[in-house]
């Protein structure tokens, strides 16, 4: 259902997606595709997408930059790579060191 969505919504070819928590509510396998095809779509259609997600993993995987909310405002922004790991800012370190660690055998 969330690929038919997508797919009808880039059928428009626009410049620019807004895609609202697209990956909640689907189990981690069908997760990793639908972030494969909209990473493979942007890269290819040279769009720009607003990507609106809790899931940090998905956030960090998807996006070149981050704009961290809290209240309604924007608290902290960056490139990707400097929030998740050189961020000085307390709200934005609490969220990272929060977020459930995936553990191997």
């Amino acid at each position: 259902k969330q690929r038919v969505c997508i797919a009808r919504a880039l059928l428009a070819r626009p410049e620019i997606i807004v895609a609202d928590e697209p990956t909640s509510a689907l189990d981690v396998s069908v997760q990793a595709e639908i972030v494969q095809l909209l990473k493979d779509t942007i890269a290819e259609r040279e769009m720009t997408m607003v990507f609106i997600s809790h899931d940090l993993a998905i956030v960090q995987a998807m996006c070149s930059s981050v704009y961290i909310f809290k209240d309604g405002r924007i608290e902290d922004f960056g490139p990707t790579e400097f929030i998740f790991s050189r961020s000085d800012n307390p709200y934005t370190r609490a969220l990272i060191n929060a977020r459930p660690q995936r553990f191997t055998c």
